[in-house]
Formats: structure tokens, C-alpha cells, sequence
């Protein structure tokens, strides 16, 4: 994990973010990880365009090509990548097409990207969005106002906070958080949150599964020797990870889709947060992940055996 980084830049751009370079360069060398600079040359539609002969198309898809590799050349020669293995490439189409394909293309691992955060209903159409729900690969994502351009050495000793939900026993973003801790001698806390039912004794029995779900999760970590904690609390998850979020510098969480009137009206739990907390995200999605679990399986130690998982419940 983090060892094929992708960072798509928008060669348009006149400054690029100093904070998102910053990040990048400093991950690839904890984790010993190549870079590759990547950007879309898709040409904006334009009236007549289609009695265009090819030739001319020909030269000016070129033409954007050239221009946009020595933009990511500039990238790739500033001294904070010195001694790093980094490549350029560029792909033809939309953006969040393009990072998708690239994704296959490059064998990549991981993707670190910038956000604007999700706003009103367009926020389902933004490009991290949609790459999100494309891909298989975790990605960081970087916001525009958290922290600052000096701020990037967060990742030394990083506090990454796992929030659990839903099925936490096959929750898909513990190994990225694991490769990020172990890589940058990180700290882990392990957050199950209940919503309490109707009957006192399903509650009870919830809990009981819970603490001994977030032993099984435990246990391989610490073998490993990765500081990890455990909380298990009740309430409402976006409330109670706003309440701590003060405390850590990573938020890192498996995405699920969400329906029903509340997500319609207030946005999923990540949207929620995101729009409120403005600090860095680790995200995978649910419905793409499953290749990481197999991905991990033959380079990493398990988070949780075969007969561990059998033994113990979702809550």
C-alpha cells in the first residue's frame, strides 16, 4: 500500500498546492513509494468542432499533451521530490474518467487529491466523488483550508481516528490505515459507534459483540507494533466523531451509500463531515473495495483470522 501514489494536478492551474506536493513527497519517502504526476488533457467542446480535419485535431491533442507534461516536469523538479523515483503521464478525457483508467493503467495503489468539500446538490457530481465511487484504491483526500503549506510534517507521527459502523469485522479501510500508521509510526483508535434499539437486552447483547469485535481488530495490530486504542460508544455517528475530531490529524473511514429522506436532505455521514471539519480524509468505498482485501492478503499480515471472524458478530 503507498507504494504507487497517483496526485492528479490541474495543469491549468498557475500555483499548484504547495500543502498537497508537501504531503505527497513526504508519504513516498516514509513509504519508500514512487509518484506519478498525472493529469487529464480533455479537450473542452467547442461549436464546429466536428468539421475540424483530423490532422489539425491530431496536432492539437499533441500540442495539449506537450504543454501539460512540462507542467508536471516543473512539478517533478522541485527540490522537495529530490531523490524520489517520479514519472508524468497524461491521459485523453474527463478528469474523473481519466483517474479511473489511470488507476489500472499504472498499477496504482493509493491516490492523494485536493477538495473544494461537497456543497449543496452538486456535491454528488464533484470529481473526487465520482472517483471514489469508481475505484477500488483508498484515497487521501487533502482540504483546501486544512492546516497550512508548513504544516504538511503531520504525517511524522500521524493520530488516525477508524470510525466503525455498520459491519466493522470486514471494515475495508484497516489495512490503508494500518500501512499509513506502520509506514509514519502513526497511532490508531479504533471507534465503534452504536445506535441504541428499543429493547434493553438487544442492547446489551450489541455491546457485548462489539467489545469483543473490536478485541478481535485489536489484537494483530498490536502484534505488529502499532500503537492502537479502542472506544465504544453510543449516539449518532457524525456527532460524535465531530466531538473528537479535535484530537487527531486523520479521519479514516470505509464510504457507504446511504439512503432514506436524512441522506437526501442532509447529505451521507461523510458529506456531513466533510462540510464541517475541513481536516485530511483516508476513504475507500464499500462497493469497490473488495480487491484491497485481496490486494493486502498477500502483502500484509491480516487484520483478523478466518476463525476469529467466524466467532464473533456485525453490530
Amino acid at each position: 500500500m503507498f507504494q504507487r501514489i497517483l496526485v492528479p494536478i490541474a495543469t491549468h492551474a498557475s500555483v499548484p498546492e504547495p500543502k498537497s506536493l508537501a504531503v505527497v513527497a513526504q508519504l513516498a519517502r516514509a513509504t519508500h513509494g514512487e509518484i506519478v504526476l498525472f493529469t487529464s488533457t480533455h479537450a473542452p467542446i467547442r461549436v464546429g468542432a466536428h468539421l475540424d480535419p483530423p490532422a489539425f485535431l491530431l496536432a492539437r491533442a499533441e500540442a495539449r499533451r506537450t504543454h501539460a507534461l512540462s507542467v508536471l516536469q516543473q512539478f517533478a523538479d522541485r527540490p522537495m521530490f529530490a531523490g524520489l523515483h517520479i514519472s508524468c503521464e497524461t491521459h485523453e478525457g474527463p478528469i474523473a474518467d481519466a483517474i479511473c483508467d489511470a488507476v489500472d493503467l499504472y498499477a496504482i495503489d493509493s491516490i492523494i487529491m485536493h477538495s473544494h468539500g461537497p456543497y449543496g446538490v452538486l456535491r454528488r457530481e464533484s470529481c473526487t466523488a465520482s472517483v471514489l465511487e469508481r475505484t477500488h484504491v483508498p484515497i487521501m483526500i487533502l482540504p483546501q483550508a486544512a492546516h497550512g503549506a508548513a504544516d504538511a510534517l503531520w504525517l511524522d507521527t500521524p493520530h488516525i481516528l477508524v470510525p466503525l459502523m455498520r459491519t466493522p469485522l470486514g471494515d475495508h479501510i484497516l489495512p490503508a490505515a494500518t500501512a499509513l500508521a506502520q509506514a509514519c509510526h502513526g497511532t490508531l483508535t479504533l471507534l465503534c459507534i452504536l445506535s441504541s434499539q428499543t429493547q434493553r437486552w438487544q442492547d446489551t447483547q450489541r455491546y457485548r459483540d462489539a467489545e469483543a469485535a473490536l478485541a478481535i481488530l485489536e489484537r494483530p495490530l498490536l502484534a505488529q507494533d502499532i500503537t492502537v486504542s479502542t472506544s465504544l460508544t453510543w449516539g449518532d455517528p457524525v456527532r460524535e466523531i465531530r466531538a473528537r475530531a479535535a484530537e487527531f490529524t486523520l479521519l479514516a473511514m470505509t464510504v457507504q451509500d446511504e439512503n432514506g429522506w436524512d441522506a437526501m436532505l442532509w447529505g451521507s455521514t461523510l458529506e456531513q463531515l466533510w462540510s464541517h471539519l475541513q481536516m485530511t480524509l483516508l476513504l475507500v468505498h464499500s462497493a469497490t473495495a473488495a480487491s484491497i482485501a485481496t490486494q493486502m492478503a498477500t502483502t500484509a499480515q491480516p487484520i483478523a483470522s478466518e476463525g476469529d471472524l467466524r466467532g464473533a458478530t456485525s453490530f
